[in-house]
């Protein structure tokens, strides 16, 4: 072989180890990166709305080709907010993860009540062994974001008398991605009024939760003053759980009491005398204590049998509250009672109210029975007298 021959294969034979070289030099970084495997965090939810003051979790997945220790933080946090990645019960900063098996992960973010409206975003990044993976998370803070919570009423106005009591039966709607635990708070009425408001399941609790898109039954019992006035008394009721505040206003109108009392005049007593088929006439006061007036007030008695009993005023039209009013009754005992004491009952009543008396009479016997009885005692006297002397000298 001739020399010049030889020569120009052996150039080629350098040429192309050399360009072989060039090569493996140029591909040895991306073999070297894809010996070292995939490294991958990723989220369901990355973009979430809450409100001023809320928590709100993210669940982080973990994704990795081999078994492998994953250092974890976490950037752009505003200053008052908090953010910390938890696993297993603890704050972590790194997680070992199986290839097979990610672990459980989140990342906690708390908001504060004061945060601005607007869009904050928040960087996962996840190294190990020279991989990176980084994860972008936002979170828009609105007043309306995470739901509302309502309470409500079917009648919030109630309507009667001071002496009695008024329940309202009130529903409370928790309409946030959250379970949420409500405390109660209910004001207004007046000087002497008894407010109380409680979960209708739990009468003896002082707060209680309802469950995410759930709703609750409240009962609000109001107790009037006995003399409220007539009036319309306005009550507040509010359900109250962090930043979550729902409130039903409600309303009693006070159409006032009727209140009637049967007496006599001051320091009489209910004690009277009267003769047999004679007519004695007694003052009885009625009067009305209520806040009311009262309307169409009617006078009755319960004598003995064969007394009769009248009143000047059958029926009194109206009495403001706090007004009196004197009724004459006229009594006349049976004309053939005997003597002795008797009692007759009278009665004051309205529609609302009503009350009575006894009143004892003592019958003393007629005054011209007794001149009858003189007049007889005389006769028979007189009789025996002129017996004696005419017959008594024989």
């Amino acid at each position: 072989m001739e020399p010049a021959s030889m020569d120009r294969r052996a150039g080629r034979a350098m040429r192309v180890a050399l360009a072989v070289g060039l090569l493996a030099a140029l591909i040895a970084p991306s073999g070297a990166a894809l010996a070292q495997g995939t490294l991958e965090i990723t989220t369901p939810y990355p973009g979430v709305s809450v409100q001023p003051g809320a928590s709100v979790n993210f669940q982080i997945d973990i994704a990795t080709s081999e078994d492998r220790q994953v250092d974890l933080t976490v950037s752009g946090v505003p200053d008052g907010w908090t953010a910390a990645l938890r696993g297993g019960g603890f704050t972590v900063s790194s997680v070992w993860v199986p290839k097979d098996e990610a672990p459980e992960v989140r990342l906690d973010v708390k908001v504060p009540d004061g945060a601005p409206e607007g869009t904050t975003s928040l960087t996962v990044t996840a190294t190990s062994d020279g991989l990176t993976s980084r994860l972008v998370v936002e979170i828009t803070v609105a007043a309306e974001a995470g739901g509302t919570v309502a309470l409500t009423s079917d009648f919030p106005n109630l309507k009667g008398r001071s002496d009695q009591s008024y329940t309202f039966n009130l529903q409370l709607e928790n309409n946030t991605p959250q379970e949420l635990t409500f405390t109660l708070n209910a004001t207004g009425g007046a000087e002497g009024w008894t407010i109380d408001a409680r979960p209708a399941s739990q009468s003896q609790a002082a707060s209680f939760a309802v469950d995410a898109g759930g709703s609750s039954g409240v009962t609000v019992t109001v107790t009037p003053a006995e003399d409220a006035p007539s009036a319309t008394y306005e009550v507040a009721v509010q359900a109250v759980s962090g930043a979550f505040t729902a409130e039903q206003p409600l309303s009693v109108e006070i159409t006032g009491n009727v209140t009637l009392g049967l007496s006599t005049p001051q320091g009489q007593p209910l004690s009277t005398n009267a003769t047999a088929g004679g007519e004695k006439q007694f003052t009885l006061v009625v009067t009305n204590t209520g806040t009311s007036p009262a309307e169409n007030i009617t006078m009755d008695s319960t004598p003995p049998s064969g007394w009769s009993v009248t009143f000047d005023l059958d029926a009194i039209a109206a009495l403001q509250p706090g007004a009196t009013q004197n009724v004459i009754a006229t009594i006349k005992p049976a004309a053939e009672a005997i003597a002795g004491d008797y009692v007759v009952t009278f009665r004051a009543s309205s529609a609302e109210s009503s009350d009575s008396v006894d009143v004892r009479v003592t019958v003393e016997t007629a005054l011209i029975w007794g001149i009858v009885g003189l007049a007889i005692i005389a006769l028979v006297i007189g009789g025996l007298l002129y017996v004696f002397q005419r017959y008594g000298r024989r």
